[in-house]
C-alpha cells in the first residue's frame, strides 16, 4: 500500500472513530489529527516522494500500525486513546517524510 493510500484510510479511519466516539475531548483532538492529516496529503500530492528513505520506511509502517489501531478501535472504542496516540506518532513521522521533500 503507498504513502497516499495509507494517509486515506487513515483519514477514513479517523472520521469513522469521529463519528463513532461519544467523548467531546476525544472529538476535539481527532478532529485536529484528521485536519493535520488532510493537509499533509494535500502537500504530499503536491511533491514527488522519493520512497526509497528510511523516513519513508518509518513512516509507513508507522501507517499501518495506526490503521491497525484504528480497526480495533472501531471494534472496541476503549481503545480510542490508545489509538489517537498512534495517530500522533504517524503524523510526525510523516511530516519527517514531508519534511525531505521540501
Amino acid at each position: 500500500m503507498t504513502l497516499g493510500a495509507q494517509l486515506k484510510e487513515l483519514s477514513d479511519g479517523i472520521l469513522d472513530l469521529l463519528l463513532k466516539t461519544k467523548d467531546v475531548e476525544e472529538k476535539r483532538r481527532l478532529r485536529k489529527q484528521l485536519t493535520e492529516v488532510h493537509e499533509q496529503t494535500a502537500h504530499l500530492v503536491d511533491t514527488n516522494v522519493d520512497a526509497a528513505t528510511e523516513a519513508y520506511a518509518d513512516a509507513t509502517a508507522s501507517l499501518n500500525e495506526s490503521i491497525r489501531a484504528i480497526r480495533e478501535a472501531q471494534a472496541d472504542l476503549g481503545h480510542v486513546a490508545r489509538t489517537i496516540s498512534k495517530i500522533a506518532k504517524a503524523i510526525r513521522l510523516v511530516e519527517q517524510v514531508v519534511g525531505t521533500v521540501t
